[in-house]
């Protein structure tokens, strides 16, 4: 993965454009930090080319740096129903709401920085139809073609169908980083994510308030995953798939799909998943 793409390194800086582009456009009502700082200020910030200076440069020396706000190591669980007025546990979606510039600067460089380069320079395994510009659509028929060609040639194949539950607590953080470095990430801002995750403390948020105590990890008990709600979260685990992708194409798994018609491979290359 590292020799896919160019050694040159994702921009970590934010300017007080990227800030105003942003803020500028996301709903007010959107709650979110334990902190109590919510997106109304930081939305009335945009207005200000000043105070949008100030935010985008405290982003940018935290970037370079390494080392996140200590607020930012705070998160609060929430549960949402998956289904209007069934409030089961089992049956609800557990969310982590992070602090608000926490989640928007790992929007901004994971999943729209990172992402992109990784797209440009051919980094993501065709395999991976997670990505922007992609739809369901082309996953199901590939899926489909694979199936008709086993049946029409009678090769033997097998399709396993499954559900990545709890995918991004699983993260584990080693392969992660390496796998978001191999992408041109800089190791101070897979460190800052990675520290704030592993050593996050978390409230549990009801409609009777928030619980007094906190949990989370420490040093000695380190947390992992990547947090269900983050903004890193995603582009993090197309990155960790990427390494179990190839992986198995060099265990010789998958498997190339050519047309008949104008003999090429369609589908992307070497169907895994």
């Amino acid at each position: 993965m590292y020799l896919s793409v160019s050694r040159e390194e994702v921009a970590t800086f934010v300017t007080a454009e990227d800030y105003q582009y942003y803020w500028k456009r996301v709903k007010e009502r959107t709650y979110s930090s334990y902190s109590r700082l919510h997106f109304g200020h930081y939305i009335a910030a945009a207005d200000s080319e000043v105070l949008s200076t100030s935010h985008a440069d405290k982003l940018t020396e935290f970037a370079r740096r390494g080392v996140p706000l200590a607020r930012w190591k705070v998160g609060v669980t929430v549960l949402l129903e998956k289904i209007a007025g069934v409030t089961f546990v089992n049956k609800c979606r557990a969310r982590c709401l992070f602090e608000v510039d926490f989640n928007y600067w790992t929007k901004l460089i994971f999943a729209c920085r990172m992402m992109k380069k990784a797209r440009e320079e051919g980094g993501l395994p065709g395999d991976i139809y997670f990505r922007a510009g992609g739809h369901c659509d082309d996953a199901t028929m590939t899926k489909v073609m694979f199936c008709d060609h086993s049946k029409i040639m009678r090769h033997p194949a097998a399709i396993s169908e499954a559900n990545l539950g709890e995918c991004y607590d699983r993260m584990a953080h080693p392969p992660t980083s390496l796998a978001m470095q191999s992408w041109g990430l800089p190791k101070n801002s897979a460190k800052i994510v990675l520290t704030a995750l592993r050593l996050m403390q978390f409230c549990i948020r009801i409609g009777f308030g928030e619980s007094p105590e906190l949990f989370g990890g420490t040093e000695d008990r380190p947390f992992g995953g990547g947090g269900q709600g983050s903004g890193w979260a995603p582009p993090g685990f197309v990155a960790l798939s990427s390494i179990m992708i190839n992986a198995y194409k060099r265990a010789g798994c998958g498997a190339e799909i050519t047309s008949s018609y104008f003999s090429r491979v369609c589908g992307g290359s070497d169907v895994c998943g």
